[in-house]
C-alpha cells in the first residue's frame, strides 16, 4: 500500500491546479459562434470578399449586393495595409446590434494590428446560428 504525505498531496493538487489554470487562461473557451467568426475573418484576411459574403448570414447578404461588399471591403483593407497581428478579446451574447437588427447574436471582437494603421483598430463580429443550425456572420465593423 502506497502511503502520501498530506503536505505531497497538497504540494500535487497545487502543481496540478496552476498547469491547468494556465492551460485555461492560455487557450479560452473557442465556442462555435467565435470560430465562424475566426474563420469568416480569415477568409477577409486571405482577400476571397466574394467568399465571406457567400458564407455570411441571410441577412447579412440582403443588406449589401456581393459586389458592393467586395468594393466596401477592398478599399477598407487597402487603407489598413496587409494584417499583421489579430487577438481575441471577448466574446458576448446581445439581442440587438447598433444596426437595429433584432435576434440572438454572439458578438466577437478582436483586437487588430495592420502595417498602415498605427496602433490597434477594433474588429466587431456578430453571428448569428441561423435554421440549418450553423454560426454565420450577420455584421461586421472595423474602429
Amino acid at each position: 500500500m502506497t502511503t502520501y504525505s498530506r503536505n505531497g498531496a497538497l504540494a500535487v493538487v497545487l502543481a496540478l491546479w496552476s498547469v491547468g489554470a494556465t492551460v485555461a487562461h492560455a487557450q479560452p473557451h473557442r465556442t462555435p459562434a467565435r470560430v465562424a467568426a475566426e474563420q469568416w475573418v480569415k477568409l477577409i484576411d486571405d482577400g476571397h470578399a466574394d467568399e465571406s459574403w457567400r458564407q455570411a448570414a441571410a441577412s447579412f447578404k440582403s443588406a449589401r449586393p456581393m459586389g458592393a461588399w467586395s468594393f466596401t471591403l477592398q478599399r477598407l483593407r487597402h487603407a489598413l495595409g496587409p494584417l499583421t497581428s489579430r487577438t481575441f478579446k471577448t466574446s458576448t451574447s446581445a439581442t440587438e446590434l447598433p444596426t437595429g437588427q433584432r435576434g440572438r447574436f454572439v458578438v466577437v471582437r478582436f483586437d487588430s494590428e495592420s502595417k498602415r494603421q498605427l496602433g490597434t483598430w477594433f474588429e466587431t463580429v456578430a453571428t448569428i446560428r441561423e435554421a440549418d443550425g450553423q454560426w454565420r456572420v450577420v455584421w461586421y465593423d472595423v474602429k
